[in-house]
């Protein structure tokens, strides 16, 4: 009992410095390419199509954070895309000396600042305290499409049970999925057929929908803070 409140306290307290500290991974946020002196960074300022769209998905970030109502949501999805994003490139430059494009990570890059820009346009669900919000809470995002919405269920965050170690390892639940608008009642289907209700204030979740053995989503209301 005490290792795993040692590991909490941990925990708590590199959540706490990420969120009020600047994102370390510089390219995670455009940067000064004078400065540039990792291998990932020369990687990016001398391709113009990523320099170009890095430095568009900086904007993005720094926009969709500043505006976004829970603090430190839109860095806990930042820290993962960059673990995914630095996979990519470090693959990019495994198989080229060249240093070709690599169009699956300029792919990752256009989809990061679709998914920023998400941010600003959706209705945002939460069981969190506004000033207090971790990746141990789940935020729901809402977004009209017009004839669809599009649903995404984001955070519930736990370590690992045989390695664990800080966010953002661990296990995640990100679920998401598009269903009819024209009633604010429906099944998802992909989420095992859980039936949810969708109002002004809150959204309702009818049953637990199971993310990972690890973790889940309980079956309750989530009231709007967007």
């Amino acid at each position: 009992m005490k290792t795993a409140n040692a590991f909490k306290l941990l925990y708590q307290v590199a959540w706490f410095l990420a969120v009020i500290s600047p994102i370390t991974a510089s390219y995670a946020a455009s940067f000064d390419c004078s400065k540039a002196s990792r291998p990932l960074e020369r990687f990016i300022c001398n391709d113009p199509d990523f320099n170009r769209l890095d430095a568009e998905m900086g904007l993005a970030y720094r926009q969709s954070n500043a505006a976004f109502p829970l603090r430190g949501f839109i860095l806990a999805t930042q820290r993962i895309f960059i673990v995914g994003y630095e996979n990519c490139l470090k693959n990019v430059l495994r198989q080229s000396k060249q240093l070709s494009r690599g169009s699956e990570c300029l792919a990752l890059l256009k989809e990061r600042i679709l998914e920023l820009e998400d941010y600003g346009r959706s209705k945002v669900y939460t069981d969190a305290r506004l000033k207090s919000w971790t990746p141990d809470d789940l935020v729901i995002l809402i977004q009209d499409r017009g004839p669809k919405l599009r649903i995404r269920f984001w955070g519930n965050w736990m370590p690992d049970a045989y390695r664990p170690s800080p966010f953002p390892d661990g296990k995640i639940c990100d679920l998401s999925e598009e269903v009819e608008s024209s009633n604010n009642s429906f099944r998802l289907k992909v989420l095992d057929d859980v039936f949810i209700k969708v109002t002004e204030t809150e959204v309702t979740v009818g049953s637990h929908i199971m993310c990972t053995p690890r973790n889940g989503i309980a079956a309750r209301a989530y009231r709007r803070v967007r």
